[in-house]
This record gives structure tokens, C-alpha cells and sequence, in this order.
């Protein structure tokens, strides 16, 4: 029974699942759980947080002193600090304890300033006399032949004995262990990322053992100062080493894991044989095994280029690679290895370059992550730029300090003048060069877009699309996406962008954007979804042109149907000349109104009114009739009308002066007509005799009087036709501003 409840959860569970409690599976769930590589990546982060706290309060409660000495090689000078009160001292410049047992204790201040690790005797004597708790008066000639007396004594290490570097280092530190563990949670199959988080632990492990030992002072054991020194030794070749591991394993892995292993193996025992020949031979071999370990790791990165250099994908990104790894070389040796050896005098000190240290360590982390992420688009050229904006300050002012000037202060806003020099006009020359490819590129997918919009078949649309795509990204390859999505999307760690279908045009998958030079990004979304977007109001833009083009068809269509052909086909049927003249001429008064229409131009109120007064009277003269309109105010007016507007008021006028013609059975029309407020009123009426209202509504085939009244309603006005005993009146108010729709029907 328990081996089968065992197995109904893997299956998908049961009706007797509830009655038997196996706690093996929950066991393998929490110890799996355990193991993932997030939960391990978590608590690894609480150790190394926990391991900075730690390390702060060891400082803490370390013996100290009042009084603290540091060699400067920039002014070859001791600084002496007591109670943080700076003097500068010759080397050589003797500092005199008094107030101890016995007689007095002159101890250079350079051996004041020594390497904790070496201990003399007056030192020895003087670190003896304050651990019991006793202090001293010393005295001392500074560099301007000032004597000064001060009394040293045993002080207890404080927090605020942290400055501002320590911190920066400390987090900067932190940090950059921490995203080294996110890297390996991140991609825990892959060697190198593991290769990267060791990498930040020993980072962290570093600037720990370093930064307790610039906290060592007068009264630290010289046996912990060396146990810390060689601690911070192999910390650091440890960290060449796995650094160099990194560029043996990304982005092709140059190792089998077992060669790895064993290298790695080897690797460990040298270092510690070099770590023991420094501290017990001579320091500067660590230091010269260090410069060969970051050569190695250049070299590597120059063999990972020639591998991957016929690699579209791989090269822009081993390109900064390569540049990152040389940036971070130069100022490791410019501000720790060359000033330890001695090949160069002038340091700004290893504080003043960890940060970049850092941010270069992030940069190949993200590499390792994404690995086609570093290009120079984006962040990641901005970040490359300031920190060779910050390195250009580093060597301008150790060249100033060498050579030119040993004021520190002249120095610095000397390089900080002429590394602006050369940075602002770079950074703005290559924005500009940025913008204008952006803008060219935009108009070259503004044309393609334009050519899916206008084409004449779905192989063209097809072409167009991809050949807009092409333009928008560059990318390494485009296929037709097999799974169409229906908005823009990113896939596989921004190797791939898929595309909806568009217009007829099917969807698309691309891969490697800019000839593989770097990732798909969010920006491109953008850019997708505004060419979508753009396309889309073209094909609105299209297909309401030709629908206004298949509505003037239309409209020319209606008119020709139901004015010059009804005309002409009621002339077919008339056996009196002349009516049917009349007819005729209405007919080309009609094809006259549509071909100026057909024009496109506005046509002036006053000039339609004069013309329709002329047809008018022409009408009544040879129907027999009296035409009584006198000159108006409209005569004067400049009121431009639109095609469909003075087309309705042409049709009003005609068809009321038609009915009034030929079915008034009367001898006279009269027409008044006001302008005022945007609005044309017109009244016409005969003196006919009375006839039925339908009689007069079957003209033109039943429908002339409904024609007038959408023709009204469709310039936001009225129609009305009244029948009295004396005669008809046809009336109509319409607005001249008003713009008719495509869909108003007339018959």
C-alpha cells in the first residue's frame, strides 16, 4: 500500500492519496528545494553579508591607537596622523616618545610608517608601553620646520573610523559578489557562470582582507598582519586564477571539466607556492605573478577573438570583451602592481580604481548572461565610456604628479579639464552618429512600409514587409514564424524577435539583431510596435482614400443616373421639340455641374446663383412661364462651396422649379432667397391651381420631393413642399458649411 501511494502523486494523485501519509516524497521535494540553485545563491548571499558584518566588527575590536603613519612615494614624505590631525615628515625626521619608562624613545617616522609585518625594536617598546594602557607625548619638526607635541595614547577602533573609501569598497564589494551569485542562479548548466560566481566570492574575500589590513596600526601582532597578508595573497591569485578559468570556459570552452578540474587543481598549488615565496622571499614576486596571471587572462580573451572572429554572433561581443579586459588590466597595474614594484613613483591608490574594478567584473557578467548583450548600443557603451572617462582621469594625473606637478590638488582638476576635453566631444560625436543612423533608418522603413501599403499582391505585401523589417533591425536571418503571436515579442534571451502578420503579410521571426551584434532589447519592442502602428494608419489611410475614391464613383454614378440619364430618357419620350430642348439642356447643365465638380475646386455661392437664376429663367421661357427673382445680396457674396454642398443646392433649386413647371399648370414662379449666419433660405412658388399632393410627388418617377428632403437633411437643414389654392411653395433651409456623408443615399 505505501508503494502505491508512493506513486499516485507522480501519476496525477488519487482517490486514496488522502488515506496514506508517505513522507518520502515531501522529503525530496524539501531537499530538492534546498539544492536549487536560487535557494543555494540566497543563503550564499546571507553568508556574505552576514561574513561584511562580521568583518566590521573584528575591526572594532582591534587595539588601536591615536596615532597612525602612511609613506607618501607622490611627495616623499610620512604622513603622520594623530587624532586625525595631519603633519608631513621628512623619512628620516625623528618623532621622540617621552613620558615612559626609562629614557626617552626616538623612532624615525619612516619606521613609524613600515609594514605592520616588520616589527622593530622601538616600535616593539612603544606598542608594549600603550597595550597597558598607557599613552606618551611625542614630539616632532614637520616639513616646514615647525616642532610639534602631542600625546599618543591607546584608543579603541570606532565606526567612524570607516571613511568614505572604505565603505565604496566595502559595497562595491558586496555588490559585485552578489550579482555573481545571481549570474550563477541565473545560468547554473553553464561552467563559466560558476567559473564568474567564484569569482565574486573571492572579490568580496579580497577587499575584506585588504581593508582590515590598511586598518592594522602600532598596536597590531605582526603575526596577524602576516596571517591577513597571506590570506589577501591567495585571495587574490585565487581571484586572477578563476578569472582566468572564466575566459578558458566563455564564450567556447577551451577545457574538458575533467582537464578543468585538474588544471584548477594545479593552478591552487602554484599560487600558494608563490603566496609562500612573497611573504617569505621577496614581496614583489606576487606581485610580478599577478601581472603574469592578468597577461594570461588577456591572452585568452585574444584566443577566444581569433576563434570566435568568423562568428557574426560572437565578435562585436568579444570586441568589448577585449577592450574591458585591457581597460581593467591597465589600471590594476597603474594603481597596484607598477607603484608596489616600483616601476612608477606616483599612486592615486587602489580605493580610487576598485569601483571600476567592479562595474568591469558586471559587464562580463551580463556578457556571460546574455551573451550578445555587450555592443555598443545602449547602457552598456555608456557605462564603457565613463569608466574610460574615469581611467583617463587616473592616467593624465599619475603622468601630472610624475612629471609636471607634485600638488595633488593641480593635478587632479588638470585631469579632470583635459579628460573632459576628450570625452564630451566623443560622447556627443558618437550620439549624433547614433541619431543619424536611427534617422536614415527610419526612412528606410518608412519606404518599405509605404510599398506593403500600395501593393498589388500578397507576394509584394510579403516582400514589403520583410524588406521593412530588414530595415527597422538588420537582423542575421528572417523566416516566417511558424506560431504567429499576435503583438511583438522577445525570445531566448534576446536572440530571437517574432512579429505578427500584417496586412495581408504574413508574421515574421528574426534572429540577431544588427548583423548579430547584439541582442534583441526592449527598445525594439518599441520600434516594432511603432512600425505596426505606422503601417496600420497607412492601410487606414489607403483604404480610406479608395473608399472615398468608390464613393465618388458612386456619386457621379447617382448623378448620372438619376439627372442626365432620367432627363435624357424623359426627352426619348417627348413629341414636342421643344421640351425636349429643355430637357437637353438641363442634361448638359448637369454634366457641366458633375465635370466642374470632378475638378475638385470650391465653387463661389455668387457665381452658382447667377448661373442658376440664367438656367431658371431659360426653364421658364421655354416652358411658357414668368420668372420673377430679382438681384440679391448673395450676388455680392464670396461663400466658396465644396463640390457635394453647391451639388445638393443645385438639385433643391432644380427639381423645385421643375415641379413647379410641370405640374403647376400655372404661368409665373417666383424664387426669394436670404443668406445670413452660414445659411441659405430659399422660397419658390407658382401660381398654379390646386392639385393633390401626390400627383406633384410622383415627378421624376415618384421620388423628386424625397430627393429633396435628404438633399435638406443631409446639409443639416430642412425641405418642405405645400400645396395651396392659389399655388405650391417648396421651401429649404440649409447649412453651407455643413459636410454631407458618403452614405447619404439619393436616389
Amino acid at each position: 500500500m505505501t508503494g502505491e501511494s508512493a506513486d499516485q502523486p507522480e501519476n496525477g494523485g488519487g482517490a486514496d492519496a488522502g488515506t496514506t501519509i508517505d513522507t518520502s516524497i515531501p522529503n525530496d521535494a524539501r531537499r530538492q528545494a534546498y539544492q536549487a540553485p536560487h535557494t543555494i545563491a540566497r543563503f550564499t548571499a546571507v553568508a556574505m553579508m552576514l561574513a561584511t558584518l562580521g568583518f566590521i566588527w573584528l575591526v572594532l575590536s582591534l587595539d588601536g591607537a591615536n596615532l597612525a603613519a602612511e609613506r607618501s612615494l607622490a611627495r616623499d614624505s610620512v604622513l603622520l596622523m594623530i587624532d586625525r590631525e595631519p603633519f608631513d615628515l621628512a623619512p628620516d625626521a625623528p618623532v621622540t616618545f617621552s613620558g615612559m619608562s626609562g629614557a626617552e624613545l626616538v623612532i624615525p617616522a619612516a619606521d613609524l610608517a613600515k609594514d605592520p609585518r616588520l616589527e622593530t625594536p622601538q616600535r616593539h617598546q612603544l606598542a608594549a608601553h600603550l597595550r597597558a594602557g598607557l599613552s606618551a607625548s611625542a614630539r616632532f619638526t614637520d616639513l616646514s620646520g615647525i616642532t610639534h607635541t602631542r600625546e599618543v595614547r591607546p584608543r579603541q577602533a570606532r565606526l567612524s573610523d570607516f571613511d568614505g573609501s572604505d565603505w565604496m569598497g566595502l559595497a562595491s564589494a558586496l555588490l559585485g559578489a552578489l550579482f555573481g551569485l545571481a549570474v550563477w542562479a541565473s545560468r547554473p548548466q553553464l561552467p563559466a557562470a560558476l567559473a564568474y560566481g567564484i569569482v565574486g566570492g573571492l572579490l568580496l574575500a579580497s577587499a575584506l582582507t585588504h581593508r582590515m589590513y590598511l586598518k592594522f596600526g602600532l598596536l597590531t601582532p605582526p603575526e596577524l598582519a602576516t596571517t591577513t597578508s597571506v590570506l589577501n595573497g591567495a585571495v587574490l591569485h585565487a581571484f586572477g586564477l578563476a578569472f582566468v578559468f572564466v575566459f578558458l570556459l566563455f564564450p567556447k570552452s577551451l577545457l574538458t571539466p575533467r582537464t578543468a578540474v585538474t588544471a584548477a587543481v594545479a593552478s591552487g598549488i602554484a599560487a600558494l607556492s608563490v603566496v609562500a615565496l612573497g611573504q617569505f622571499v621577496d614581496p614583489r614576486i606576487s606581485y610580478y605573478t599577478q601581472m603574469v596571471e592578468y597577461l594570461a587572462l588577456l591572452a585568452l580573451v585574444c584566443i577566444q577573438f581569433w576563434i570566435g572572429r568568423k562568428a557574426t554572433i560572437l565578435r562585436p561581443s568579444l570586441i568589448i570583451l577585449l577592450a574591458t579586459i585591457l581597460l581593467g588590466i591597465a589600471l590594476y597595474a597603474l594603481t597596484v602592481l607598477l607603484p608596489v614594484s616600483g616601476l612608477v613613483k606616483v599612486t592615486l591608490g587602489e580605493d580610487a580604481a576598485f569601483p571600476l574594478f567592479v562595474l568591469i567584473y558586471c559587464g562580463i557578467g551580463v556578457a556571460i548572461v546574455r551573451t550578445s548583450l555587450l555592443s555598443l548600443d545602449g547602457w552598456v557603451r555608456n557605462i564603457v565610456l565613463s569608466v574610460s572617462f574615469l581611467a583617463i582621469i587616473l592616467l593624465v594625473d599619475i603622468a601630472l604628479l610624475t612629471f609636471v606637478t607634485r600638488q595633488q590638488d593641480v593635478a587632479l582638476g588638470l585631469a579632470l579639464a583635459g579628460a573632459a576635453l576628450v570625452y564630451f566631444p566623443l560622447r556627443e560625436w558618437l550620439a549624433r552618429r547614433q541619431e543619424r543612423r536611427r534617422l536614415a533608418v527610419v526612412q528606410h522603413a518608412l519606404s518599405r512600409a509605404a510599398d506593403l501599403v500600395f501593393a498589388a499582391d500578397d507576394q509584394q505585401r510579403s516582400e514589403s514587409w520583410r524588406a521593412a523589417v530588414e530595415a527597422s533591425f538588420q537582423p542575421l536571418d528572417i523566416e516566417t514564424d511558424p506560431a504567429p503571436v499576435p503583438v511583438p515579442l522577445i525570445g531566448q534571451n534576446g536572440t530571437i524577435l517574432r512579429l505578427p502578420s500584417l496586412g495581408g503579410a504574413p508574421a515574421l521571426l528574426c534572429r540577431h539583431a544588427d548583423g548579430g551584434r547584439r541582442p534583441f532589447v526592449a527598445g525594439d519592442l518599441d520600434t516594432a510596435a511603432a512600425l505596426i502602428r505606422m503601417t496600420e494608419r497607412l492601410i487606414a489611410t489607403r483604404d480610406a482614400y479608395l473608399a472615398g475614391v468608390t464613393e465618388e464613383r458612386h456619386r457621379i454614378a447617382r448623378d448620372l443616373h438619376d439627372d442626365v440619364s432620367g432627363r435624357l430618357m424623359i426627352s426619348l419620350h417627348r413629341s414636342d421639340h421643344d421640351g425636349m430642348r429643355q430637357d437637353v439642356r438641363e442634361a448638359m447643365a448637369d454634366i457641366r455641374t458633375i465635370v466642374t465638380g470632378l475638378a475638385g475646386k470650391p465653387r463661389e455661392l455668387a457665381d452658382l446663383m447667377a448661373d442658376l437664376r440664367e438656367e431658371a429663367r431659360s426653364r421658364c421661357e421655354a416652358a411658357g412661364f414668368k420668372l420673377d427673382w430679382p438681384p440679391d445680396d448673395i450676388a455680392e457674396s464670396g461663400h466658396p462651396l465644396d463640390y457635394a454642398v453647391y451639388r445638393h443646392l443645385l438639385a433643391l433649386f432644380r427639381e423645385s422649379v421643375s415641379n413647379a413647371l410641370r405640374h403647376s399648370g400655372g404661368s409665373e414662379v417666383t424664387i426669394r432667397t436670404t443668406l445670413g449666419g452660414g445659411r441659405l433660405s430659399a422660397l419658390i412658388t407658382d401660381n398654379g391651381t390646386a392639385k393633390p399632393q401626390d400627383a406633384l410627388a410622383r415627378s421624376d418617377g415618384g421620388h423628386g420631393l424625397d430627393n429633396c428632403r435628404l438633399r435638406a437633411r443631409s446639409l443639416n437643414g430642412h425641405f418642405a413642399f405645400e400645396q395651396t389654392p392659389t399655388g405650391s411653395t417648396a421651401r429649404f433651409d440649409i447649412d453651407l458649411s455643413a459636410t454631407p456623408g458618403a452614405a447619404d443615399p439619393v436616389h
